[in-house]
């Protein structure tokens, strides 16, 4: 052990020295250690312990094989989530301290193996949800697997009978909508999409509209993409899209309310 290695272990607070072990095999170095200690981490650093054991390793900043992130939440100075962009399966990841280590909290099948995340929607430090239509993972073709935890630990899981999903949107802990993409006449600039309903936290889900190559009564059109959606409350929301209109390509939004193309994004 090196005098800097002995002066760093000096000044390590009691708090985080139960982590080292842990932290080293993840690569972490004493300075990220002491690093994490002098900003503030201290009963986090026993939390993140906590769900080192739950979870597994940690992931560390310093690591060597650097993840792409697709996204990322911070709800707070210290909590985040973020999903990574992985061709063969995307992941789930929270931290507890800032940014310095991240926690794989991606869900698991029945079989025990780690899902492909396709869409992830937070809400806080403790609530998320995640959708994935993972065939690998053993969920039937057509169907989309909608997981949800309210503990940051625990997931349960629900399917819904849609392709794939392209978003959801919480306003609250009950209250969110679904995005899903379907199979019924999309392609060649068309897109089918329903849209799904839960007002139990996402435990189950009533379809409450939705276009088609043989229905598009709802008012939201068959022709161009749809990207996300998103509400105020329970009765005020808006998808985003766009598409090719008279050989230009534009962004629309489609209101629950009003209907409104916003203008050319370029010609």
């Amino acid at each position: 052990m090196s005098d800097l290695d002995k002066k760093l272990d000096s000044k390590t607070p009691p708090a985080v020295a139960p982590l080292t072990g842990t932290l080293f095999t993840a690569g972490v170095s004493r300075r990220q250690i002491l690093k994490a200690a002098l900003i503030g981490v201290g009963g986090l650093a026993a939390a993140a312990g906590r769900l080192g054991q739950l979870y597994g390793p940690l992931l560390a900043q310093t690591s060597r094989a650097a993840t792409t992130l697709q996204s990322i939440q911070m709800v707070d100075a210290m909590t985040g989530w973020a999903m990574t962009d992985q061709p063969d399966a995307s992941a789930m990841l929270l931290t507890p301290d800032g940014g310095i280590h991240w926690i794989d909290v991606t869900p698991l099948n029945s079989s025990g193996q780690r899902i492909s995340v396709d869409y992830a929607a937070v809400l806080n430090s403790l609530v998320a949800w995640l959708a994935s239509s993972d065939t690998a993972a053993g969920f039937p073709t057509g169907t989309t697997q909608i997981f949800h935890t309210d503990d940051g630990q625990t997931w349960g899981q629900v399917a819904v009978p849609a392709l794939s999903a392209k978003s959801i949107h919480f306003i609250n802990p009950l209250a969110g909508w679904l995005l899903a993409e379907e199979a019924d006449g999309s392609g060649m600039g068309r897109e089918a999409v329903n849209i799904y309903r839960s007002a139990d936290g996402g435990a189950t889900w009533i379809k409450v509209a939705g276009t088609s190559a043989n229905n598009q009564s709802c008012g939201l059109p068959l022709a161009g993409a749809k990207m996300a959606i998103t509400f105020r409350d329970a009765s005020t929301g808006w998808i985003t899209g766009g598409g090719l209109v008279s050989d230009q390509l534009v962004a629309v939004v489609y209101s629950s309310r009003v209907q409104k193309k916003l203008g050319q994004m370029c010609s």
